[in-house]
């Protein structure tokens, strides 16, 4: 892939020394790329988006997107990160977030979608308004990067049972087929487990 089929993309900071197959949908502070080059190995120049121009820690992305809808052409992408926000906000459910002391930095919803949409900036982690949001999300997210995936490409999902099991979140990947799921105790708290899922474009009925 060249340059010239990023026209339609502002592409910002070091864009020579991207890996232009390689996409970090979920920036953030670059944790999963960090954690994912200890643990797997799996490296190289990704490619970063994020809804801000800045993150809290003060990097930039390379291009400022949702990844719910992304300015690039399809089937582009050999490599995928998605590190999406896994809370739904307390509030929402009971009226009083009852974790709000132990949750604060990923809650506080002002306006609908998650904590990080413009309009909603500040918050480290995102956390949805209404698991009903965070189903339509998840699953127009993943049609999303199914569509940029290239055919023999991977999408690597990170995923925490806070609010909803993985099972849940699988349901919703739109055809996908898993190849490998990796799992370690979360580090927001004992019962909890991250999970980092290798996903492929199904064959069949897959």
């Amino acid at each position: 892939m060249s340059l010239d089929q990023f026209t339609s993309v502002e592409l910002r900071d070091n864009w020579k020394e991207l890996n232009l197959r390689q996409l970090d949908v979920t920036m953030g502070q670059k944790g999963m790329q960090a954690e994912l080059r200890r643990r797997f190995g799996v490296d190289g120049g990704y490619t970063n988006t994020d809804l801000r121009r800045t993150t809290l820690y003060g990097d930039h992305p390379h291009v400022q997107a949702s990844f719910e809808n992304l300015p690039f052409p399809n089937a582009i992408f050999n490599v995928i990160l998605f590190d999406p926000p896994f809370l739904v906000d307390r509030r929402s459910i009971s009226g009083h977030d009852y974790r709000r002391r132990y949750f604060k930095k990923y809650t506080v919803q002002e306006k609908p979608g998650y904590a990080g949409t413009p309009g909603n900036i500040g918050q480290k982690f995102g956390a949805w308004p209404t698991r009903p949001a965070l189903r339509k999300q998840l699953f127009h997210s993943f049609t999303e990067l199914k569509r940029i995936l290239a055919p023999q490409g991977r999408i690597i999902f990170k995923w925490t049972n806070s609010d909803a099991s993985l099972k849940w979140a699988l349901s919703l990947k739109n055809g996908l087929a898993v190849e490998r799921v990796y799992t370690r105790k979360s580090m927001g708290g004992k019962t909890k487990k991250t999970y980092y899922v290798w996903l492929r474009h199904g064959r069949g009925g897959e």
